[in-house]
């Protein structure tokens, strides 16, 4: 009988569970068809797929390209068996699971790691964002966000906001200087908020 999901979780490691999560996703994107091919060679039903598909995107166990291809076939697929052909459950799904990914992600990443992130960021200027990526293993969209949150949430001092906030500016186009700086100014804003022991970065 072919497996599911929980009995999955019951039989294997956190670590064996990842691994196989990341191996049926290579299996989708490059070996088989459907999922239902993928059920079948692995002998987990097709739920499983999914919810292992998902679970490898959810816990940053494949790059972001990887989830990029995993939507496209699954819109590809979704597209030629729907009997509309609408694909809009699926672009809907995985903007859930990169809105989960990310959370996660940063959830995962304790103050202390937040900061220094923050600070290599203010003063290794010679590093671009995407260097910076590079060196902790996430998206520059999450290095975004980590820089959002450790200023908002007073992670990072004050000088290290200041250094931030210089860099940006002296970084962004001429064209959006203006906004730049009036996203920095809402910055400030939750900083000075959240100082006040109210508010939280992702309300």
């Amino acid at each position: 009988m072919a497996r599911t999901f929980r009995q999955l979780k019951l039989e294997l490691s956190e670590r064996a569970l990842g691994e196989l999560a990341i191996e049926i996703a290579d299996a989708y994107v490059n070996d088989f068809n459907s999922k239902a091919e993928v059920a079948k060679e692995f002998e987990i039903n097709q739920k499983a797929v999914t919810d292992l598909m998902d679970y490898a995107i959810i816990h940053y166990l494949v790059s972001d390209d990887m989830v990029d291809r995993m939507e496209r076939k699954s819109i590809q697929n979704q597209s030629r068996y729907s009997p509309d052909g609408s694909a809009d459950g699926t672009i809907a799904h995985y903007k859930m699971l990169r809105a989960k990914r990310v959370e996660l992600a940063i959830f995962d990443l304790s103050d202390e790691k937040i900061k220094e992130i923050s600070e290599r960021f203010a003063t290794e200027t010679d590093k671009t964002k995407g260097d910076i990526a590079l060196l902790y293993g996430l998206s520059k969209r999450i290095i975004d966000i980590v820089l959002k949150k450790a200023i908002t949430e007073g992670i990072c001092d004050d000088e290290t906001f200041k250094k931030i906030k210089a860099r940006s500016l002296e970084n962004c186009k001429q064209e959006d200087y203006s906004k730049t700086l009036s996203f920095f100014d809402n910055l400030q804003e939750r900083r000075n908020f959240n100082k006040k022991g109210k508010g939280n970065f992702f309300a």
